[in-house]
């Protein structure tokens, strides 16, 4: 089976802003983004695409076809309490601990890492063998449990991958 993750397109946050569940708008790019996505997808049959909910998935999933299916499994990691926050505002104790083992710990009522990369599991084990090739629309955080999960990419190197945005990311299964 042929997967391929897509990161949604550039996003128009303030730079350092937290957003992971948060609905949050493209940037004034996201056409010819979207066109750069598009021109990666040439050739590949686009009928099977799951995107996360949230609407910098969702938009660029219409793009490549409107009948994509959604799946809260494929959304960013929940920061909870800290959606909305810049990271500089994290500076405190908890912060920094949850900093230093972001896989175990939790956001204070958000999820942590391992809860992440739970979710992206238990969704890849469902779809599996279901078709020759699926296209995700998603975010970086699950794209880097799909390095972990597919390619053995140790957690805390996870963070070395680039994951750009509008980048198109591809795994066999």
């Amino acid at each position: 089976m042929d997967l391929f993750f897509i990161r949604h397109t550039s996003v128009d946050v303030p730079k350092g802003l937290c957003y992971g569940h948060s609905n949050v708008p493209l940037s004034k790019s996201f056409e010819v983004e979207s066109q750069q996505v598009l021109s990666q997808l040439k050739g590949v049959n686009t009928d099977h695409i799951y995107s996360s909910p949230l609407s910098r998935c969702t938009d660029l999933a219409g793009k490549i076809n409107a009948s994509y299916k959604t799946d809260d499994r494929l959304k960013e990691l929940n920061f909870g309490d800290w959606e909305g926050l810049k990271w500089d505002d994290l500076n405190n104790e908890y912060g920094l601990k949850w900093m230093n083992d972001y896989v175990n710990l939790s956001c204070p009522n958000g999820e942590s890492f391992q809860n992440l990369m739970d979710r992206f599991e238990q969704f890849i084990k469902e779809v599996e063998n279901k078709n020759e090739y699926l296209i995700l629309v998603t975010h970086s955080g699950i794209i880097r449990a799909a390095y972990h999960y597919f390619n053995n990419i140790p957690i805390k190197k996870l963070f070395d991958v680039a994951v750009l945005f509008g980048s198109v990311h591809t795994f066999k299964l």
